[in-house]
């Protein structure tokens, strides 16, 4: 399954979603989506609807954050979407940008109040694409410490595979 039919699965499951509420995430938006909602009691709230994709994804900028309005939201939405952060350490950001949001009031929010949603591509030998891989985004740490992409560590770096990467570097078969 692509990115695209995963997250219109969810959308089919979950009647309060709409498409606004999984976006792309902007550091690599061809394999990576996401969205958040807000748990207060029994009630839910999508949180991701009232930010503007455009403000998000804007061609001219890399796809990175575009700086043209409230700086404050900004810098929450860069923190806020960012695939390097925990929820938990989420939560006291999605605390200030709601102050921004006139319908909501939180005051007493904590990690189980915020529920994200994160749809990553999964590519193995059969789709892999380099330039995502240059845009990955989301990292593993290894066992030696080394900053593994995400997208590269089924196919490259499981231990079966190390050992066979290695004898290819070795080899005249394939040239680094």
């Amino acid at each position: 399954m692509t990115l695209t039919e995963v997250r219109q699965e969810i959308l089919n499951q979950y009647s309060l979603l709409d498409p606004h509420d999984i976006i792309p995430v902007p550091c690599n938006p061809d394999a990576l989506a996401m969205g958040y909602i807000l748990k207060i009691g029994d009630e839910r709230i999508p949180l991701t609807r009232h930010i503007d994709p455009a403000i998000l994804l804007n061609n001219q900028s890399r796809n990175t954050i575009v700086y043209e309005q409230d700086k404050g939201v900004q810098m929450q939405l860069l923190d806020i979407f960012s695939t390097g952060i925990s929820v938990d350490k989420v939560k006291p950001k999605v605390n200030q940008l709601l102050c921004c949001l006139p319908e909501v009031c939180a005051p007493d929010l904590d990690y189980d109040n915020l529920f994200r949603i994160i749809i990553m591509n999964f590519m193995d030998a059969y789709d892999f694409d380099v330039r995502a891989v240059k845009k990955s985004c989301v990292h593993i740490v290894n066992k030696d410490l080394k900053l593994i992409p995400f997208e590269t560590m089924n196919l490259f770096y499981r231990d079966d595979k190390i050992k066979r990467l290695e004898e290819l570097k070795l080899s005249d078969a394939i040239r680094f």
